[in-house]
């Protein structure tokens, strides 16, 4: 069965207009168009992990063995509050030869986008340092918070702060990944209404809205997380690296989703050309278009390997693992 996404919810829950404002800002934002989002009722829920299973065991006739048992634990899944204004000043709509729809439709699109742009920056980096948003702790833990930094990581070898960046690879579904939408509801975007405001001390009438909407991130297990970290210009992501860490997933929890951006995608792609070349086949095909959503050859079955998709979210500017 499909899992259900961001996007998905949005056009069940929102009219056209919200519906193609989504569709078209989550571009910039392509996590939310790929991975399951799983709504519930409130804002948190408690899920039963299983930490070890019975392992039995062979015994001679007659003779007994050691009783066993599985032992589980429960875990919390909170989600948190987004909030984004939409504030229009009354002189600029009476300045303007449009239709307030017009405008309101276009700064809509603005705070969607940027709404979008930080709840990806929040995917990764959650709570961290490497996170810029200023809101950031009070938003969920992104996945360097919650990945087994011990076992599934690859060292791509750079020592230099601030210009590191990083490469995900996640397996998406019930056991392993999901974003989490709470009171049942994507992004939604409020009335846009005339009332009084203040700024700077001083008060006008403005045009005011809201987007918002509870958001959590939910880890089934913490192998179906991987990363390739301390990538920069010098010490540059390959295929082998991707390979690596592709091996360290259990089978029952295969990556589904690589993640990366432009950088990195861009020289995973001149690492492939440069095999390729060597081996002499012609084995990369590269597309021009930014988001885009390619496979990781090599791996798994033809058709079955998980897919790259190139991202904004992440950033140049991390510090080495």
């Amino acid at each position: 069965m499909a899992n259900i996404t961001m996007l998905d919810l949005a056009k069940r829950q929102n009219n056209d207009t919200v519906t193609g404002i989504i569709d078209e800002a989550v571009t910039a934002a392509p996590e939310f168009a790929v991975l399951p989002m799983k709504p519930i009722i409130g804002t948190s829920f408690k899920t039963l992990h299983r930490t070890a299973y019975p392992e039995g065991g062979f015994r001679s006739v007659n003779a007994g063995v050691t009783p066993d048992k599985s032992t589980s634990e429960q875990r919390l899944t909170e989600c948190f509050f987004f909030d984004s204004h939409i504030e229009i000043d009354e002189a600029i709509v009476d300045a303007d030869e449009g239709e307030l729809g017009d405008l309101i439709v276009d700064e809509g699109a603005a705070v969607v986008s940027g709404a979008l742009q930080s709840l990806g920056k929040q995917v990764y980096y959650g709570r961290g340092s490497d996170n810029t948003l200023s809101s950031k702790a009070k938003g969920f833990k992104g996945l360097t918070e919650v990945y087994d930094s011990s076992s599934m990581v690859v060292d791509a070898g750079s020592t230099t702060d601030s210009v590191c960046t990083s490469v995900w690879m996640l397996h998406a579904g019930r056991q392993g990944v999901e974003l989490v939408a709470g009171k049942n509801a994507a992004l939604t975007m409020s009335d846009v209404v005339r009332q009084r405001i203040t700024k700077s001390s001083k008060e006008l009438f403005a045009f005011v809205g809201n987007l918002r909407g509870w958001y959590g991130l939910k880890v089934g297990h913490a192998k179906s997380i991987g990363r390739v970290g301390s990538i920069d210009d010098s010490a540059t992501l390959t295929e082998d690296m991707l390979f690596e860490l592709y091996s360290k997933f259990p089978v029952n929890l295969k990556p589904t989703h690589v993640f990366m951006n432009r950088r990195a995608y861009r020289q995973y792609i001149q690492d492939r050309r440069a095999v390729a070349s060597f081996s002499g086949t012609d084995q990369v095909t590269i597309k021009g278009e930014i988001n885009m959503v390619d496979r990781l050859v090599g791996i798994g079955t033809t058709g079955s390997e998980p897919q790259i998709i190139v991202t904004d979210s992440i950033l140049d500017t991390e510090d080495d693992i």
